[in-house]
């Protein structure tokens, strides 16, 4: 079965668990195997807060399957990208709450 570029970047992206994603916005294609390896989502509702405007990056792996309706992703791939922006988002919030600790020691 085929679908067209066109097709899957309007379809939505949802996750095992059906919670909703986003859209896919772009592909990353392996030149020599003309493969899709990552797919670059644009994501909505909660996804989009954590990452604030970051595109969500699927790699072909964890997408469980792709229809005419939708697509559905790992759940867990979702909340990876979710830890690592709140581990980020706590580094930041450390350095500003304790600037005397990013001064260098003399």
């Amino acid at each position: 079965m085929l679908i067209s570029s066109e097709k899957l970047f309007k379809i939505p992206v949802v996750s095992t668990d059906n919670q909703p994603v986003g859209r896919v916005v772009g592909l990353e294609i392996d030149i020599d195997s003309q493969s899709i390896l990552q797919y670059k989502i644009a994501p909505n509702n909660i996804v989009a807060r954590v990452l604030k405007g970051e595109l969500l990056i699927v790699h072909r792996n964890q997408v469980v399957s792709i229809s005419n309706d939708r697509m559905v992703i790992e759940s867990g791939s979702i909340h990876e990208e979710e830890e690592e922006q709140k581990k980020i988002s706590l580094q930041e919030f450390n350095r500003q709450a304790n600037p005397a600790m990013n001064q260098d020691v003399e």
